[in-house]
């Protein structure tokens, strides 16, 4: 992919909530207090009249093993309910990929994150 095409996590945030906001979802950034640089962004969907479906997205440069659990943890903390966490990232590692893969509550994003 040519380097001027790649978008910063920002603005991999920033279309996001367009887009989520566009196909009728409530979409807003939460603030989460991480070491690296992460941007959370909660989405709601009404679908029927009582059924509320809600999505945690989490966009992040690189996620491993490690990073994983400390994510899900700070999820688990941060929000009361939610049905599925998707993990945005540029880069994940063989152990991220075969946990999502047996896991219905997590999927997976890959995005291109400019440096």
């Amino acid at each position: 992919m040519d380097v001027k095409f790649l978008k910063t996590l920002q603005k991999h945030k920033e279309e996001l909530i367009k887009n989520l906001t566009k196909d009728g979802f409530k979409a807003q950034e939460k603030q989460i207090d991480y070491d690296d640089e992460i941007y959370c962004v909660k989405a709601q969907k009404r679908v029927f009249i009582l059924f509320n479906r809600t999505f945690i997205y989490l966009l992040t440069k690189e996620v491993d093993s490690k990073k994983l659990k400390e994510l899900i943890k700070l999820i688990k903390s941060k929000f009361l309910s939610y049905h599925i966490i998707w993990l945005a990232a540029d880069t994940f590692s063989e152990e991220v990929k075969e946990f999502a893969e047996n896991n219905q509550q997590i999927g997976l994003l890959n995005i291109d994150v400019k440096e």
